[in-house]
């Protein structure tokens, strides 16, 4: 795995531009304003989030060595030996599955023959999972994606 797994920081701008600052004009004929680049700062988690999102990133840096996956017409259950069990529904709309932090906003779909799951973290960030079968229709390839605004790391895993 990378060393840092999961979430960048989700920096926003403040929307405040230090140009309007006035300079001391004195000696040496210095003066003038700041450089018109907005001030840029964290956006800020809940408690909440914060251990929903570290859940999240643990179970794609310490998956299951075995997984058992069940399917029927309207949903795929996922479990393990350690006592991981989520049923997600395959309707395309948001659904909420509890995590041990708490709940949260899932979408599952078909996209071709891989199942895509969406973990909605917040607006702009989400666990994006990917499960399909490889070439050789032998193995189960999943694929994790920290997506912020739709582009982030991706980990991919093959079990046999």
């Amino acid at each position: 795995l990378p060393a840092e797994t999961g979430f960048n920081p989700d920096w926003r701008d403040s929307g405040q531009s230090d140009s309007g600052r006035s300079g001391g004009g004195g000696r040496g004929g210095r003066g003038g304003g700041g450089t018109g680049v907005g001030s840029i700062k964290p956006s800020f988690e809940s408690e909440e989030d914060n251990r929903k999102i570290h859940e999240l990133v643990a179970e794609v840096t310490h998956p299951p060595g075995a997984m058992t996956i069940a399917q029927t017409a309207t949903t795929v259950t996922l479990s393990d030996a350690e006592g991981y069990n989520r049923a997600f529904y395959i309707t395309g709309k948001e659904q909420t599955i509890q995590l041990k932090a708490g709940p949260i906003g899932v979408v599952t779909t078909w996209n071709g023959a891989q199942l895509v799951i969406r973990y909605l973290v917040d607006k702009n960030r989400e666990l994006r999972v990917t499960l399909s079968r490889a070439a050789d229709a032998k193995r189960l390839v999943m694929t994790s994606q920290f997506a912020v605004k739709g582009r982030g790391q991706v980990i991919k895993r093959v079990y046999e």
